[in-house]
C-alpha cells in the first residue's frame, strides 16, 4: 500500500518510490494489455480468503445455532464492510479531499467488493450446500463474465473515459464474487475428512490450485488479466494463488515451521487491511517524499519498516489479549 502512494510518475519527474514488484503493475503502464505484477491479484485472494474463512464460520453457525444465527452472522458481516465502505469512501475522502465516492461506495471500492463477495459466497452456500457444485457454478459465472467482456456493448476500464458512451457494467463485481464463491469451496474441501486435512489437499485442494493456475495462463493470452475488471484470466490468478497459500501455510504445517507473527496478524486479518489501508495513508501524509527520494534508506525505515513493526505491535498486542475481531 505505500508503493501504491508513492507510484510517482515513470514518464515524468515524479519519481516512484519503493520495490516496483510490491505495486500495481497500472501504476506504471497503463496499456492495453494492462501492465500488471503479482500484487494486483491481491484484492481477489483477500476475497477469496473472505469466502475461505466464511464458509467454515457460516456453516459452524447454521449446525450449531440454526438458521438465524448464520444469517445474523453474514448480514452483521456485510454491513460492517459495508460501513468501512462508507467511512473510506464517503467520510474520509470528504475530510480529506472535500468530495465523497458514491459509485465507489455502492459498488467499487475495495471493502465493498469484501461485502459483496461476502453476501455471494454465504448465498452459494445456502444454495448449494455441495462444494463441487459450487465451483461448477463460479466457473460458469468466469464464463458469462468472460462472454460480456468480450462484447461490443459493454464499457471496459481502458483509460480512453469512455468515449464511445458505452454502457457500464459491474465487470469487477461480478468477477471477484465468482472468486469468493471459489473460496467457500475450498473452505468446505479443507475438512473433507475432519480427521485428515491431508485428504483434502491431495483430493481438491492441490488439483483445483494447478488447475486455476494453468487456466489463468491460458486465458492471458485470449483476455489478459485486467484487475479493474476482474477478467476471467485475473480471477483464475488470484483463485491460483489464494490456493498456493494455503498448499504453503499447510506444508510449513507439517514441517512443523511455526510462524507466531504470521500466526498473530492471520487472526486479525481484516484489521490489519483497515488499519493498512485507511489509516497507513493518514501517516504518509505527514512523510515528505522529496526527503525519502533523497535518502532511500530514510525510506526503508520510515515507509517500509515503521508501518511493518506498527501493524505487527497491534497484531501481536490483540493476539496476547485475545482479542479476535470478526465482521
Amino acid at each position: 500500500m505505500s508503493t501504491y502512494y508513492y507510484s510517482g510518475d515513470v514518464l515524468s519527474e515524479d519519481h516512484p518510490l519503493g520495490p516496483t514488484m510490491l505495486n500495481h503493475g497500472y501504476q506504471y503502464f497503463r496499456g492495453v494489455p494492462p501492465l500488471i505484477t503479482p500484487i494486483d491479484a491481491g484484492q481477489g485472494v483477500f476475497v477469496f480468503l473472505m469466502g475461505f474463512v466464511g464458509y467454515n464460520a457460516f456453516t459452524k453457525r447454521l449446525q450449531l445455532h440454526g438458521a438465524r444465527s448464520a444469517i445474523l452472522y453474514a448480514a452483521r458481516r456485510v454491513g460492517a464492510l459495508y460501513a468501512l465502505a462508507f467511512f473510506e469512501c464517503i467520510v474520509l475522502h470528504h475530510l480529506m479531499f472535500g468530495e465523497t465516492l458514491w459509485r465507489d461506495f455502492l459498488i467499487d471500492s475495495t471493502f465493498t467488493m469484501l461485502a459483496l463477495g461476502s453476501l455471494a459466497g454465504f448465498t452459494s452456500i445456502v444454495i448449494w450446500p455441495n462444494a463441487d457444485r459450487r465451483i461448477r457454478f463460479a466457473l460458469v459465472v468466469t464464463m458469462i463474465h468472460s462472454l460480456l467482456y468480450a462484447g461490443p456493448y459493454f464499457d471496459r476500464y481502458t483509460g480512453d473515459d469512455n468515449i464511445f458512451h458505452l454502457t457500464f457494467f459491474p465487470f469487477n463485481v461480478l468477477g471477484l464474487c465468482a472468486v469468493a464463491i471459489a473460496g467457500t469451496s475450498f473452505g468446505q474441501w479443507l475438512h473433507m475428512d475432519p480427521e485428515d486435512l491431508t485428504v483434502g489437499f491431495q483430493k481438491r485442494i492441490v488439483p483445483a490450485t494447478a488447475a486455476a493456475l494453468v487456466a489463468a495462463y491460458s486465458m492471458d493470452w485470449v483476455q489478459p488479466a485486467e484487475p479493474h475488471d476482474a477478467t476471467a484470466a485475473h480471477q483464475l490468478l488470484a483463485v491460483g494463488m489464494a490456493g498456493l497459500m494455503l498448499v504453503a501455510s499447510f506444508t510449513a504445517g507439517q514441517s512443523k515451521l511455526r510462524l507466531p507473527l504470521l500466526s498473530a496478524m492471520g487472526k486479525n486479518l481484516l484489521v490489519m487491511f483497515v488499519l493498512g489501508s485507511v489509516f497507513l495513508e493518514m501517516y504518509l501524509d505527514w512523510v515528505p517524499k522529496d526527503f525519502l527520494v533523497r535518502w532511500p534508506v530514510a525510506a526503508l525505515l520510515l515507509v517500509g519498516i515503521l508501518p511493518l513493526t506498527a501493524l505487527s505491535c497491534v497484531a501481536v498486542l490483540l493476539d496476547k489479549l485475545g482479542i479476535i475481531v470478526r465482521a
